[in-house]
């Protein structure tokens, strides 16, 4: 039913707010998250695809992060709305479409991340994608 979701979507928040008071000298190895052609560097906050600079503005490259750091996992669009935004209000969600249309439009495929009708978003990096091999 709800419940287990809903405790699930809790422990994830607290995790995350003990996460965000360990701070930055708590950065481990995985400051740079490489998946196929793509790649996010959480100090330098550069992503990459295919070994191009994708330019994000703080809040998409936050919604990013926290989006690629499960693939495949559905985030809800309240836990989005709380984590990226710090909004626990349930009203107009509008922003968080706003910057998922962007996102998909930067990172130059809608594939990038999926919209789960009623409940939120998951991202997954396109198979097809192979970094770019010079011939040198």
């Amino acid at each position: 039913g709800e419940k287990p979701y809903r405790l699930q979507e809790l422990l994830a928040r607290m995790v995350a707010v003990v996460r965000r008071a360990n701070g930055a000298q708590e950065e481990r190895a995985d400051t740079v998250v490489t998946q196929g052609a793509f790649s996010i560097d959480r100090v330098r906050r550069e992503v990459r695809v295919m070994g191009r600079h994708v330019h994000l503005t703080r809040k998409e490259f936050d919604l990013l992060v926290l989006l690629s750091s499960a693939p495949g996992r559905v985030f809800s669009r309240e836990f989005l709305l709380a984590e990226v935004w710090r909004q626990e209000w349930m009203g107009s969600s509008r922003t968080l479409d706003t910057h998922v249309a962007s996102l998909r439009r930067k990172l130059g495929s809608t594939e990038w991340i999926r919209t789960s009708r009623g409940v939120g978003f998951s991202f997954h990096p396109p198979s097809d994608l192979t970094p770019e091999i010079s011939d040198a």
